[in-house]
């Protein structure tokens, strides 16, 4: 999530979460659904219903499109982040998988392989993941590393500045043993054969500011997308020795953050090594096409423009409050992550699911190659976080029938 969207970034709050080693800045455990008086039907956790699916073959890009399986692959399903998938007994990620998959019409999911949840001398973790992951059949965007630290992964400070992606990334961050770029490599090495894998993503919500002597955050955009191209060939490359299959998107808002902001500086950063574009949308609920200055609309344009040729863009996160009303307010979530006082109502989930089906089908129309929502895991609640999908809300329908019509 982003600071033009929510106060500064992804503020730790301090939950029972933090214990379990799932997220420290999301409140948790709890089921995910809406509050009890929307009365909407819940799931529970039972023996996993999947069968083990066929080997998938690949993804890979062919110009400004992704192919798997012998033709074009979208996809479309939902963030799980921090370690919320590694906390998770067996039977109760083999249920959520099942329940996305039929439900949503899932066949994505976005999952954080940070060093905090695994890797090198623990490997089960990641292992019995991606076992799961197998039996469902889904694919997966496996995320390396977050840009908002000391939460859901390691480092110092608030989140990473242009000194970590001009070479602060080589050195072990704080809480962890490795460096970043080690680290990554290791991990696409040993799932380099791994075809449930659609894609690396190097960060979540890259963005390369400078902290001045007095602590105020501040931007060089010229400075921050050199640091940020350089950093994303580099890691590309990495992984690609290793890893042959594999597609590497670098991971950012998209939007004007540092190193980002303007076309020029977006085109610039993924006219590089990295494979695909990425684009979060947040904050313009009633927006089907969010069409202004650095927004998906110009995204689009931008990713299809490239010097060196075309590349798939995909929207990696798209959040709409639970309580949003028919004008699209409100558009900012303050205070984060409780958001707007106003009741979440089964009118306003079916409002939420009505803009959903509109955007989801707006981008993939577009070109845009995947689109997932934030949130759906047992670990967020519409209590605790206003974007969070329970079981039964509405909005599962628009996912679905959005791929199945793209399908046509």
């Amino acid at each position: 999530m982003s600071p033009l969207r929510l106060p500064l970034a992804r503020v730790i709050v301090a939950s029972a979460v933090l214990v379990l080693g799932a997220c420290a800045t999301r409140p948790g455990p709890v089921a995910v659904r809406p509050p009890d008086d929307v009365n909407l039907p819940a799931t529970s956790p039972t023996a996993p219903t999947t069968v083990p699916a066929a080997a998938l073959g690949f993804v890979e890009r062919s110009g400004g499109q992704l192919v798997a399986d012998g033709g074009p692959w979208r996809f479309v399903g939902y963030n799980l982040p921090c370690a919320n998938p590694f906390v998770m007994q067996e039977g109760e990620f083999d249920h959520y998988l099942d329940v996305v998959k039929a439900d949503s019409g899932a066949n994505a999911v976005r999952m954080w392989f940070f060093q905090t949840n695994g890797g090198p001398g623990n490997w089960e973790p990641f292992d019995r993941a991606l076992g799961a992951i197998r039996r469902s059949g889904l694919r997966i965007v496996a995320t390396l590393t977050d840009q908002w630290n000391g939460g859901c992964d390691g480092g110092s400070g608030a989140e990473k500045t242009i000194d970590w992606y001009q070479g602060g990334y080589r050195s072990p961050d704080a809480g962890h043993s490795l460096s970043y770029r080690d680290f990554a490599v290791e991990v696409a090495q040993r799932y380099a054969d791994n075809p449930d894998i659609a894609m690396w993503q190097l960060v979540n919500e890259a963005q390369a500011n400078t902290v001045d002597p007095s602590g105020q955050v501040r931007c060089d955009n010229e400075a921050g997308k050199r640091a940020l191209r350089a950093f994303a060939d580099d890691v590309t490359g990495a992984i690609k020795a290793v890893d042959a299959n594999h597609l590497v998107n670098l991971g950012t808002i998209g939007g004007n953050q540092c190193g980002m902001a303007g076309s020029e500086a977006f085109k610039y950063v993924h006219d590089g090594a990295v494979d695909l574009c990425e684009y979060h949308d947040y904050g313009a609920a009633a927006a089907s096409m969010p069409g202004g200055a650095d927004q998906l609309a110009q995204r689009l344009r931008d990713c299809a423009g490239l010097a060196h040729g075309a590349k798939p863009i995909f929207v990696g996160e798209a959040g709409i409050q639970g309580n949003v009303k028919s004008d699209g307010g409100p558009a900012s979530c303050d205070p984060w992550p409780t958001c707007s006082p106003d009741p979440i109502t089964p009118e306003s989930l079916t409002q939420r699911a009505t803009f959903f089906r509109a955007k989801i089908r707006a981008a993939l129309d577009a070109g845009a190659s995947g689109y997932l929502l934030w949130v759906k895991s047992p670990f967020y609640s519409a209590g605790s976080d206003r974007y969070a999908i329970g079981d039964g809300d509405p909005t599962e329908a628009a996912l679905k029938d959005a791929l199945a019509a793209v399908k046509g």
